[in-house]
């Protein structure tokens, strides 16, 4: 079925509606008196979700019928001239492809968003946590340091987080991070061309220097080399993706000036990890869908780019009474209490509940270890 046919025709109801939208016969009879106040009129759906789902449902022979009697039919017929059905189709098209396909500023496409800090630490004396921030050579050369350095403490667990990694189609560089968790001579994800069908394997080497327990935080911002990080992780390495669903971009754009302010950006290529789901376009599903605040999860990354996330995933311990505390005349669990109703309608202290759901997974795996 022509897509472009189907997206003017979207486009077309959803710019007419609820003139030309409504699936309601030409004429319906109208009661009269006072009882027509008090019959609902319908309201027909004219939503863009709503029309692509009605259109969605026609077979081409449908879609060019509707197409025909809109164009010969109109009472607006300068609404449908050549210009613009064909704006119809481009903004339909742009609609449908989502991701695949749009059009940018220059100072979009060029400009390359800012690499986060990398930062590593152990928390809670035995998780490994590793922060990307980027995805370049420096970043790999670190994370070879901090894992050298988590396998000199034994620890039970490692958390990858990739939540400040930007949108990016460095794909060599992922498959290098890939090959610190998975056996030499893996095939981490391969990019095909779309038009030739042409494949490039990108292929780990080198032996790995983490193969524990592994989780993996993602979120709607992880987009492109990110993702085919991810999800060949899941595969090969078993880890365990928490967040949110993914942005859906791993491909790589051809980039083309279009008009003066403009660059139309197209995937050409896209990636694929063998056996796994496809990534583009509806991105990377979490394993355990851990939703934050966009806001939230801003405020907590920015706060530890160069700081520790422990008071991000840690509780404050109640003061409890004891011995001391009633030689001493007070009652801490009163105290505590009085606090409590004193804050109530401050915002609660912030924490990073991905990260916190990523450490108890790994604290199972290391409790059933031991057993």
């Amino acid at each position: 079925m022509c897509g472009c046919r189907f997206a003017a025709l979207i486009l077309i109801l959803a710019s007419l509606a609820p003139w030309a939208g409504s699936a309601q016969p030409a004429t319906v009879p109208q009661p009269t008196g006072t009882a027509a106040a008090a019959v609902p009129r319908p309201s027909p759906d004219s939503s863009p979700a709503a029309v692509r789902e009605s259109v969605d449902k026609l077979d081409p022979a449908e879609v060019q019928q509707i197409l025909s009697a809109i164009k010969s039919r109109y009472v607006d017929q300068q609404s449908l001239s050549n210009q613009e059905l064909s704006e119809a189709t481009l903004e339909g098209l742009l609609a449908r492809l989502g991701p695949g396909v749009s059009l940018e500023a220059p100072s979009a496409v060029t400009v390359p968003a800012p690499d986060r800090p990398f930062r590593s630490e152990i928390l809670l004396a035995r998780f490994g946590y590793v922060r990307l921030g980027g995805i370049n050579p420096q970043v790999v050369s670190r994370l070879d340091a901090a894992l050298k350095d988590f396998r000199t403490h034994n620890l039970n667990g490692v958390v990858l987080d990739l939540r400040t990694v930007p949108p990016g189609d460095n794909y060599a560089q992922a498959a290098n991070i890939v090959a610190r968790f998975v056996p030499n001579n893996t095939e981490a994800f391969r990019l095909v061309q779309a038009k030739t069908q042409e494949e490039h394997a990108f292929t780990t080497t080198g032996e790995p220097l983490f193969t524990g327990p592994l989780a993996v935080l993602i979120d709607h911002e992880v987009a492109g080399a990110g993702e085919a990080l991810a999800v060949a992780l899941k595969k090969y390495a078993r880890a365990l993706l928490i967040g949110e669903r993914t942005g859906g971009r791993a491909v790589l754009y051809d980039r083309t000036p279009v008009a003066q302010n403009l660059v139309l950006k197209i995937a050409v290529a896209e990636i694929k990890v063998p056996g796994m789901p496809d990534i583009f376009p509806s991105g990377v599903a979490p394993d355990l869908d851990v939703k934050l605040p966009a806001a939230q999860q801003d405020a907590i990354l920015a706060a530890t780019d160069n700081a520790s996330s422990l008071p991000f995933i840690t509780e404050d311990e109640r003061p409890r009474t004891n011995e001391a505390a009633l030689v001493a005349g007070k009652n801490p669990d009163l105290d505590a209490y009085e606090e409590q109703q004193a804050n109530k309608g401050k915002p609660a202290k912030l924490k990073d509940t991905p990260l916190q759901r990523a450490l108890d997974f790994l604290t199972t795996i290391a409790f059933y270890r031991s057993g």
